[in-house]
């Protein structure tokens, strides 16, 4: 284990804690991110122009052709993020519904393989024996041939 001088790094660690309040502001992101990031950031604005009676395609448009490509969904998913908490509530209760029926689907799965392993075992059962793997059992030629 890599033993610090606390003296040292406290004050380090000061120094760099200081310049982040310098640098940025509360929740505010720095460093590198993704375009979602960068549109998180920049909520507010999106919402004024919306709220202005631009459409998401004219936004979409603009961001094309000075920052970087983004579809108009990206933006409405960014711009409902900061919806109500209704909205929350609403997206809450479709992802617990969606929960409940892939946990449902996962037990009809798992249902059908167990009567697929079963299969498989019967199969093996009732199937003549190989006498090494890999090889196939040699029959006669049947008469009609």
């Amino acid at each position: 284990m890599k033993r610090y001088e606390i003296v040292e790094y406290v004050m380090k660690t000061r120094a760099a804690l200081a310049r982040l309040r310098e640098a940025q502001r509360p929740g505010e992101q720095g460093g590198a991110g993704t375009k979602t990031d960068v549109l998180r950031a920049v909520r507010e604005e999106l919402n004024g122009l919306l709220n202005d009676g631009y459409t998401v395609q004219q936004i979409a448009e603009a961001l094309r052709n000075d920052v970087f490509g983004i579809l108009p969904k990206t933006i409405t998913t960014i711009v409902r993020e900061s919806g109500t908490s209704s909205a929350r509530k609403r997206d809450a209760a479709k992802s617990s519904a969606k929960r409940r029926t892939s946990k449902a689907m996962e037990s009809d799965a798992g249902k059908r393989a167990d009567d697929a392993t079963s299969l498989a075992t019967q199969q093996r059962q009732t199937s003549p024996r190989l006498r090494e793997p890999g090889t196939f059992v040699i029959q006669n030629d049947s008469d009609d041939l």
